[in-house]
């Protein structure tokens, strides 16, 4: 289906047939990108809540401006999947402060509640997605957690340098 712009990869003019290390490059490039939107803190959390773990950049539409966050069926826990949010790891590849995006998800996640899934379902017209609205209303209540969760946090008093427990007896 032709949408009308391309995706962000096809964008930054990413190709399986550039070396590995230019496709790096490039991905870094685009992963600045996506930390730059407006966005992006909200489709973290959104990800996070329906278990979307294969956002890439091939489907975040952008026509220069605007981004459109879309998905395919690899959302709602699909199996063979690592548990990864795509999203928070491409913040945390592009080498930007995250700290402001990661806030910014975190307060996002904590305002997502019952009303956002009924709104969300009734949307949905006659399509029964009751077990589907379940399934993410039961992601909701530990989702500001496992948002915090997927960026990488500094060490403090209570934590060795090998990430244990430990220092103050």
């Amino acid at each position: 289906m032709d949408v009308g712009y391309p995706s962000l990869k096809q964008r930054i003019c990413w190709s399986p047939a550039l070396p590995p290390q230019v496709r790096a490059v490039l991905e870094r490039s685009g992963a600045k990108l996506v930390a730059g939107f407006p966005d992006t803190p909200r489709a973290i959390s959104a990800d996070e809540a329906i278990a979307n773990r294969d956002r890439n950049l091939g489907n975040i539409l952008w026509d220069g401006q605007t981004a459109t966050w879309i998905d395919h069926e690899r959302a709602l826990g699909r199996e063979g999947l690592p548990d990864v949010n795509k999203l928070a790891a491409l913040v945390t590849m592009s080498g930007i402060d995250d700290r402001d995006i990661q806030r910014a998800a975190v307060g996002i996640s904590l305002t997502l509640g019952e009303q956002a899934i009924r709104e969300a379902e009734a949307s949905c017209g006659d399509l029964n997605v009751s077990g589907f609205a379940q399934q993410v209303a039961d992601r909701l209540g530990p989702l500001a957690t496992r948002v915090l969760q997927r960026f990488p946090q500094p060490h403090d008093l209570f934590t060795e340098g090998d990430g244990t427990a430990g220092g103050l007896q």
